[in-house]
């Protein structure tokens, strides 16, 4: 007869770090254009700590930034 006896593990331990980590970051900014409209962008980005994802939060900011300036220019 087979032994359905089950293994019990313990989880390892996890860090607050590792926890912000898996964590996953659902971003959504609306810019309001200069002569009326808006722009919307909205993102997820998957395990990212909370430092990396305002990295990545300022480099879309930078690039609407730039956007809305090149608009006003034309």
């Amino acid at each position: 007869m087979k032994n359905n006896q089950e293994n019990e593990t313990t989880a390892p331990a996890v860090t607050e770090a590792e926890v912000k980590k898996m964590m996953n970051s659902h971003t959504r900014e609306i810019w309001n254009l200069p002569h009326g409209g808006r722009v919307s962008v909205s993102w997820q980005l998957d395990n990212l700590t909370a430092e990396e994802h305002h990295k990545y939060k300022q480099c879309v900011d930078m690039a609407i930034a730039r956007m809305i300036v090149q608009l006003e220019l034309g």
